[in-house]
């Protein structure tokens, strides 16, 4: 509409009212507390993703700290928190805390998709815990176990071949010694020549030779080359 000089001025300069000023302050703070809250969901998925990475370059520890990180900046989330409880659990079962790890898994089964294999990696961890503890009637138990739920594994072949080991050693029982060499037989025909067979190969026919339990840090450390028998 046409104004008149002094209306034209007024329309272009006219004050803003307090309440508007005072609204948009908070509007503003609003906003700002609003974005510093949320940062932490962003913070905890730039974490996941960076956690993700770690585990396809095969850093499980990186992995494991990175979850971890996750789970503390969003401990609602149980999601997050039960990621970052089953890579330490695997932490700590490749470090040979297997008793730590079982504590730390336990609770998982169920709050993780199938792929993870939450209970298989539990059921190495009460292992590796039976294993350290001595109780090598458990441990044959768990391996033998573990044969039947994955018949003619190379691994799982050479665990009760291990398990059978540990019992020769612990009683002399040539009984033991000859079960241990019958699957380690069998494991030898699937295993193969991969490196990480014929070092577990090597720690097994050591045990039998020597009637020892070295748990693999001494083995290594005593035989850096490898042991020949």
């Amino acid at each position: 509409m046409p104004l008149c000089g002094a209306c034209h001025r007024l329309t272009q300069k006219y004050p803003v009212p307090g309440w508007v000023k005072v609204f948009f302050a908070v509007v503003a703070v609003l906003v700002l507390l609003g974005a510093a809250y949320n940062a932490r969901f962003a913070l905890a998925y730039y974490e996941v993703r960076r956690g993700f990475g770690a585990l396809d370059q095969g850093d499980f520890a990186g992995a494991s700290e990175r979850f971890r990180s996750a789970a503390q900046r969003v401990p609602e989330s149980g999601d997050l928190a039960a990621l970052a409880g089953y890579f330490e659990g695997v932490e700590l079962l490749a470090e040979g805390r297997s008793a730590e790890a079982l504590t730390r898994l336990r609770g998982l089964d169920g709050k993780l998709p199938p792929n993870f294999q939450v209970e298989e990696v539990m059921k190495e961890a009460e292992r590796g815990a039976a294993f350290d503890s001595k109780d090598y009637d458990r441990l044959l138990e768990l391996s033998l176990a573990a044969l039947q739920r994955s018949p003619g594994d190379a691994k799982a072949l050479g665990a009760v071949a291990s398990a059978y080991a540990c019992k020769f050693a612990a009683t002399g029982d040539e009984a033991f010694q000859r079960q241990s060499l019958d699957y380690l037989s069998q494991a030898d025909a699937r295993g193969g020549q991969d490196p990480a067979w014929q070092e577990y190969r090597q720690r097994i026919r050591h045990r039998l030779a020597t009637r020892e339990i070295l748990v693999p840090a001494e083995f290594h450390r005593r035989y850096p080359d490898g042991w020949k028998e």
